[in-house]
């Protein structure tokens, strides 16, 4: 019976064949094309007996990053090698980089980031003797909002920013940035308890008042705060709800959606939680969106 049926249905099987050959070579150049330099790196990895040190293969592509990462960092740090290939290395730590950014939904995402950095640091020491600065832990809490660590590590040069210069704050100069100008009353307030919240253990609430002046939308504006080891903190949204209940002279930089008038300066106040031990020269930033160019302010 079996072979009856094959013989009855031997050409339309060779087509099937061909048509189903034809399918996955579709499906192959799509997945070679679509995960780029991810791909790539799997294609890279490790054998499975090699993959990790308990002999398990990863089971998620964070896993397999992370280990790449662990092998780039001991390859470098390795005092039995002394011909490290640092530009090879630099490249397989940019395409990390990019497979990193793809895990970004990930809860190990920010570790894989950590882990990056660590190895970036290690070839800088490497290439031009500089002792990398060691980024503390942050102190537990359920209240602080989580950072950004895009700037950890980086010096932040003149070329980088909108006045040439880190701009130093005073409440009679002014910067101008995009369509219209800002001001700084002053380096901006340390407490313990805004309203009726109070900060976690280890970390200080830092309250700015800072000036608007001309025609924007302020909802175009970001305006994270970077501690000492640049990790950009956003505004604690949570900190601000709780003095608009508790000072209503205060006008709070989320109530307002835009400003209209080109000569009157609107002070608007914002509020940030850092960590206490990472807070002596904290950095205001100012970002329009989709602008090249930020501002940072020394405070």
């Amino acid at each position: 019976m079996t072979r009856t049926m094959s013989e009855e249905s031997g050409p339309r099987t060779g087509k099937a064949f061909i048509a189903l050959s034809g399918c996955s070579v579709t499906i192959l150049v799509a997945i070679i094309v679509g995960g780029g330099s991810c791909a790539l790196m799997k294609l890279r990895s490790v054998p499975p007996a090699q993959a990790s040190t308990s002999g398990d293969v990863p089971d998620s592509e964070a896993a397999r990053i992370r280990i790449a990462l662990l092998e780039l960092s001991s390859e470098v740090s390795d005092p039995g090698r002394t011909d490290t290939d640092l530009t090879r290395v630099r490249g397989k730590l940019e395409a990390l980089d990019i497979c990193i950014e793809s895990q970004r939904q990930d809860p190990a995402y920010l570790r894989l980031r950590a882990l990056h950095e660590s190895v970036r640091m290690q070839i800088k020491l490497q290439s031009d003797g500089t002792a990398p600065v060691e980024v503390p832990p942050l102190p537990a809490s359920s209240i602080a909002v989580e950072p950004d660590d895009r700037y950890v590590g980086q010096e932040l040069v003149a070329s980088s920013l909108v006045t040439g210069r880190i701009f130093v704050p005073s409440a009679d100069l002014d910067l101008r940035y995009g369509p219209g100008r800002f001001y700084m009353k002053d380096r901006g307030e340390r407490h313990d308890e805004v309203g009726g919240l109070t900060a976690s253990a280890g970390w200080t609430f830092l309250v700015l008042q800072i000036g608007v002046r001309g025609q924007m939308d302020l909802v175009e504006f970001d305006t994270p705060v970077l501690d000492d080891y640049r990790r950009a903190f956003a505004p604690h949204l949570g900190a601000e709800k709780e003095l608009m209940r508790s000072d209503s002279k205060l006008t709070v930089w989320r109530s307002l959606q835009s400003t209209t008038s080109k000569t009157k300066v609107v002070w608007l106040t914002r509020v940030y939680m850092l960590p206490m031990d990472s807070m002596q020269g904290p950095i205001l930033e100012i970002h329009r969106q989709s602008a090249a160019k930020r501002i940072w302010i020394q405070l």
